[in-house]
């Protein structure tokens, strides 16, 4: 039998693992299956065989090869085996994914190789050995085509142009480095709030492809004096209010000392000494190096930098208040 490990209870990266054991068809497997794909249009693929597998499934003897090892048999295995109950199963990948619990690992049909359980293998028809393969197969399928953020990470990496695969193909082929200026969670009412999956996913490409990643963190972050620690190569955070305060407390929150600062010249008037030193002035001995966000032409003092939606009021905008983030933050940085 596999050994499920435990999940922390508040979880939102979308990712759904079932785990079981098929001994009918002779194999123990455990299939990852990320949601926000579309239903599939026919039959789920079986797992190939391979000779190893074959080798190994062959060892010892075959128990439902024996007269006696089929039991009663359970009168839903043939609506599961067609996919009738399909709909149950999405609607349960569907709640997961609406309370965060999408990272679960679920035992499917688990002490299959029993006879206690309705579920049991051994409840299948004696003529029909199968019916428990394709009913679990049914339900993997199913649970496979709940959309949820592992879908928008397969959107955010494969989108063409502008998608991070293309991004990394561009710069492979000009032999430009990879800024991401601007990256982060989303705290207004349809952002992602606590999703370490996508902190995770961001950083772990970033460091695949030298990826130089300023996080955004003015208005998410508490200034802090200094930032103390290993220095967190290629990482930076995006100051909005240009400020090292900001970028000191992100890399406090990253346990370590950012590289980079993100830092913006005005953009309602031409460079100008004047306008461009107050803005420079504080970073001229913070230890970072700059990355310079440098109008083409003065905006109108009509356009505003910001124009979205406003800070929710009923949820804490402050990126320190979700433990989870926080956590994946400090992990994918080192």
């Amino acid at each position: 039998m596999f050994t499920v490990r435990k999940i922390p209870r508040k979880m939102l990266p979308i990712l759904i693992v079932v785990v079981a054991m098929a001994a009918v068809a002779g194999f123990a497997v455990g299939i990852k299956i990320s949601s926000g794909n579309s239903p599939p249009k026919s039959k789920p693929v079986a797992v190939a065989v391979t000779p190893e597998i074959e080798t190994l499934l062959n060892k010892g003897h075959r128990n439902d090869t024996a007269e006696d090892y089929f039991e009663e048999t359970s009168p839903s295995f043939a609506g599961v085996a067609a996919g009738n109950y399909n709909s149950n199963f999405r609607n349960l990948g569907e709640l997961l994914v609406k309370d965060g619990l999408s990272h679960t690992i679920i035992g499917l049909g688990r002490e299959m190789n029993g006879s206690w359980y309705e579920w049991s293998e051994r409840r299948a028809p004696s003529s029909d050995p199968d019916a428990y393969i394709r009913a679990w197969r049914q339900i993997v399928t199913t649970m496979r085509s709940v959309p949820g953020q592992q879908g928008k990470w397969q959107q955010i990496l494969t989108t063409e142009p502008g998608g991070l695969n293309w991004m990394a193909a561009f710069s492979h082929a000009t032999g430009k480095p990879i800024i991401i200026p601007e990256w982060g969670l989303d705290f207004h009412t349809f952002g992602g709030k606590d999703n370490p999956l996508f902190i995770r996913n961001m950083l772990a490409w970033m460091k695949a492809h030298h990826a130089i990643g300023l996080y955004w963190a003015g208005g998410h972050v508490s200034p802090a004096s200094t930032a103390s620690g290993p220095l967190l190569v290629n990482q930076g955070a995006s100051s909005q209010n240009n400020t090292p305060g900001t970028v000191n407390g992100m890399g406090e929150l990253m346990g370590g000392r950012l590289q980079f600062a993100g830092v913006y010249l005005p953009d309602h008037v031409w460079p100008s000494e004047k306008a461009d030193q107050p803005v420079l002035a504080p970073w001229q001995h913070a230890g970072y190096q700059l990355i310079l966000s440098v109008p083409i032409m003065p905006n109108p003092p009509a356009i505003k930098s910001y124009s979205g939606p406003p800070e929710p009021g009923h949820k804490s905008y402050q990126l320190a208040d979700y433990p989870d983030a926080v956590a994946a933050l400090r992990q994918g940085g080192r």
